[in-house]
């Protein structure tokens, strides 16, 4: 695979500490910004980021930050979707294998570290395609990421997978 497409050299995104900012919130409008869901389908993404914590109910979790990469697509493009693979049970175990064997294949499943492949970003960076369904959601129409895919021959710069 070609490096401008995997993680970076230090095999983790960078993280800039923050200089320090005084703010006058005063007038700040403090309503979330509305989203509206994305059509179902199937779109490019980029894995931006990957974090292993417990679920809500203390299974352990990674929670994958996806980045649609589409730019002939404004409407879908830079938008932020989110996949968790939870890995208390054999299914969850097996929806890890099939998205590390689609989009890193030349990865060694054998004696996988999820924590500190999580904590190193060993699949940062890596393109995908999404599977996105929509749900309801306190009566609002959400996007929901059911399945990670491999990148298609010609995506992303015209590289070939």
């Amino acid at each position: 695979m070609n490096d401008a497409m995997g993680p970076d050299a230090a095999g983790a995104s960078a993280k800039k500490k923050a200089e320090n900012l005084v703010l006058d919130l005063t007038n700040t409008d403090d309503s979330l910004p509305k989203y509206e869901a994305l059509d179902a389908g199937i779109y490019k993404a980029v894995i931006e980021e990957s974090d292993y914590a417990p679920s809500s109910k203390g299974n352990p979790m990674i929670t994958w930050q996806l980045r649609i990469n589409e730019p002939e697509n404004p409407e879908a493009d830079g938008r932020l979707l989110f996949y968790h693979t939870v890995l208390n049970k054999e299914a969850g175990k097996g929806r890890l294998k099939r998205l590390i064997l689609r989009v890193a294949p030349d990865m060694d499943i054998s004696n996988i570290d999820v924590e500190k492949m999580c904590a190193e970003g060993q699949l940062i960076g890596f393109p995908c395609r999404v599977k996105v369904r929509i749900r309801r959601f306190e009566g609002e129409r959400r996007n929901d990421v059911t399945d990670i895919l491999a990148a298609e021959e010609g995506d992303f710069l015209g590289e070939v997978q």
